[in-house]
């Protein structure tokens, strides 16, 4: 089913069904991050096992503070490179809401989109709302809305026709004290990061 406003989207989430929308990367799927039954669909549909966890797509560093444990510097960091391509991993506030989405560890995964049609969806949104790419697990991330054939019928899909800036995933980084781990580089290359960093007195690790 496609769906072309963002509010009729929302209303989705809300009734516990999972999407399929644009972002400036990749497609990703979506669902309320506090509604059980939807994150297991999408752990089912992507044929994912529950111990790789998912990312959280929120609106802006408010919403994150609300998710996650975050000083001063971190809140700053988080400033300067959202939104964008660039999810942050930060230890949970609500260790049990970290676990339902496959942490093993009490972390969440933060996303902050910068594409248009999601800046206008989550403020619609009651709940932050899953954020994983639209693929098999282990197969390339759909980046144009007709690679989204193989999703479940009662999958929404976002009626986006235009093509997605990128093909690869965000980048993910690890905080932890003035060092900065990356677990995935995609989106954002790492070493066009560095002087920012350096600004920020943070060492990549």
């Amino acid at each position: 089913m496609s769906l072309v406003s963002a509010e009729s989207c929302a209303a989705e989430i809300e009734k516990g069904k999972v999407i399929a929308y644009p972002t400036e990367t990749v497609w990703g799927l979506g669902a309320s991050i506090y509604n059980n039954e939807a994150i297991k669909k999408v752990f089912e549909i992507k044929g994912r096992s529950f111990q790789q966890p998912l990312s959280v797509l929120v609106r802006d560093v408010e919403a994150a503070k609300a998710l996650v444990m975050l000083n001063q510097k971190e809140k700053l960091l988080l400033k300067c490179f959202w939104p964008g391509p660039v999810s942050f991993i930060f230890p949970a506030l609500d260790k049990d809401l970290a676990s339902s989405l496959g942490s093993t560890d009490g972390t969440i995964c933060l996303r902050c989109s910068d594409h248009d049609w999601i800046k206008q969806f989550v403020l619609l949104c009651d709940s932050p709302i899953v954020s994983t790419s639209a693929n098999k697990s282990g197969a390339p991330a759909a980046t144009r809305q007709d690679e989204l054939s193989w999703l479940p019928e009662d999958v929404t899909i976002v009626d986006w026709k235009v093509s997605n800036k990128g093909d690869l995933p965000s980048t993910i980084l690890k905080t932890k004290g003035d060092t900065i781990s990356v677990i995935r580089e995609g989106a954002w290359s790492v070493k066009a990061l560095e002087p920012l960093f350096d600004k920020l007195n943070y060492q990549i690790i």
